[in-house]
C-alpha cells in the first residue's frame, strides 16, 4: 500500500508565519553523517537494519513492537541501486524508504534520549491516527522534510463552511488508517491530520480556498453597500 502524497503546493512561497518559539522540528538531532544504503541485491540492507544506521548518526531511538520489528527483518530497503545520501538529507530520505514500505513514525519521546515509535501500516490499523502529533499551522511547512510522521492541526478558515468542506474533502483522503478531516463543533475550525507533507498540502491548498471566499464575501458586501447607498 502506498500512502499518496500527491497535491502539489499551489504557493510558491509558504502562507504559514513562522514560529516564534521551540519548534519540535528544531529537537530533530542533525546525522552525525552521511549514509550509504546498498542497494537491494545481493547485499541489501533490511529495513530493520536501516532503522540501526539511521539511529546510529542522529541519536534517536525506536520502539518497536515484536510484531513490528518482524516485519522489518523480512523486508528489505526497496532500492534498485545503492544509494549514497548526504547528511543534511538523512531524515528525509530514510523516512521516504519507510513510508513507502508501509510503516509509519510518531515522536514518543522529545527529550534525550529521543524515542521515535514505529508502526505498521499494513491492515486495519485505524489507532495509527491516535498517534498523530500535534503540530501549530506555522510549523506545517518544516514537516515537509518528515514525510513518515503522523501529525494533526487545527485550521481555521473564517470565511469557510467547514462542515461543508469536510464532507466534500473526504473522497480526497483515501486511507483512513491514517487521515482524517473533522470539523470542530459549530466553528470555522478543524482538525486535519496525516502525513506532514500531505497534511501541509492540505493546509496550503484550504487557506487558498478560504482566501477565495473571503475576496468573494467582500465583493458582496461591497455590492450591497452599493446597492443601498444607491
Amino acid at each position: 500500500m502506498r500512502i499518496p502524497i500527491a497535491l502539489s503546493l499551489l504557493l510558491s512561497t509558504s502562507m504559514l508565519v513562522p514560529a516564534q518559539h521551540t519548534s519540535q522540528l528544531d529537537l530533530f538531532p542533525p546525522a552525525a553523517t552521511g549514509l550509504t544504503i546498498p542497494a537491494n541485491e545481493p547485499d541489501g540492507w533490511t529495513l530493520d537494519r536501516l532503522l540501526k544506521e539511521y539511529g546510529d548518526i542522529t541519536d534517536q531511538h525506536f520502539i518497536i513492537r515484536d510484531d513490528t520489528r518482524a516485519q522489518l527483518n523480512q523486508q528489505r530497503v526497496p532500492l534498485g541501486e545503492a544509494l549514497m545520501v548526504a547528511p543534511e538529507n538523512v531524515h528525509s530520505v530514510v523516512e521516504t524508504l519507510m513510508v513507502e514500505s508501509d510503516f509509519a513514525f510518531s515522536l514518543a519521546r522529545e527529550g534525550n534520549p529521543r524515542l521515535i515509535s514505529v508502526e505498521s501500516m499494513r491492515g486495519n490499523r485505524l489507532g495509527l491516527r491516535q498517534s498523530a502529533g500535534y503540530v501549530p499551522v506555522d510549523e506545517l511547512a518544516g514537516w515537509r522534510e518528515h514525510p513518515a510522521f503522523l501529525v494533526h492541526t487545527v485550521l481555521t478558515l473564517e470565511y469557510t463552511n467547514v462542515r461543508t468542506l469536510t464532507n466534500s474533502m473526504r473522497a480526497m483522503l483515501t486511507d483512513a488508517n491514517t487521515q482524517q478531516i473533522i470539523p470542530v463543533g459549530n466553528s470555522n475550525s478543524l482538525i486535519l491530520t496525516g502525513f506532514g507533507p500531505h497534511v501541509e498540502s492540505l493546509a496550503r491548498m484550504l487557506f487558498e480556498v478560504n482566501e477565495a471566499n473571503r475576496v468573494a464575501y467582500e465583493k458582496r458586501a461591497k455590492a450591497e453597500t452599493v446597492a443601498e447607498e444607491g
